[in-house]
């Protein structure tokens, strides 16, 4: 059962989204990002799942799912990309600013735990409006087929095995990362 509620600002998604679909450019750039963060979960998943879940299987093994799963992902957007003639390099991604600031809150499997069913539900939130909006290329649709679901089940299995009180320490450093990407994206508008 959820316990928490992501604040999805839909007017600002919907903006973003709508100027990158006008903008092939902008969206394979942004789809590339997509890639590493997604790969990157991999990496990240399974040293959460040595560092901070020894002492429990079940959590171990959210771990390790969420850790394929994301894996899977980035292999989906590498597929994706070569079919638009693009090999996205990783050290040319920039690094999320997300997933950085929230990720400054872990300290154990609790807040570990919270900072990723946070960070899976806005992603899923995010992907479930793209996936919805009318004009989303075919090849995204695609992807988010399988990855929505995913982050969804992410969400509330990491939801699962933290705390009330690691839940709302990471929601607050989820509300100041969305803050300074919404910044970011505004700061680049009027460039």
């Amino acid at each position: 059962m959820r316990t928490i509620t992501v604040e999805f600002n839909a007017e600002f998604t919907k903006s973003w989204w709508e100027r990158l679909l006008k903008d092939e450019d902008a969206m394979n750039r942004w789809l590339a990002k997509l890639w590493r963060t997604e790969s990157d979960g991999y990496p990240d998943n399974m040293e959460a799942a040595e560092k901070y879940a020894q002492d429990s299987r079940g959590a171990r093994v959210i771990f390790q799912q969420t850790g394929l799963d994301e894996k899977h992902h980035g292999e989906l957007l590498w597929d994706l990309l070569a079919a638009r003639g693009i090999t996205p390099d990783a050290t040319k991604q920039p690094q999320s600013v997300y997933w950085d600031h929230v990720n400054g809150l872990v300290t154990d499997l609790a807040t570990c735990a919270a900072a990723f069913a946070i960070g899976e539900q806005f992603a899923a939130d995010r992907f479930a409006y793209i996936h919805a909006h009318q004009d989303t290329p075919a090849d995204v649709k695609a992807f988010l087929d399988v990855a929505l679901p995913d982050e969804t089940y992410h969400a509330t299995s990491f939801e699962r095995i933290s705390t009330p009180e690691a839940l709302a320490a990471a929601l607050a450093r989820h509300n100041e990362a969305v803050e300074m990407m919404q910044a970011d994206v505004n700061r680049q508008l009027k460039l």
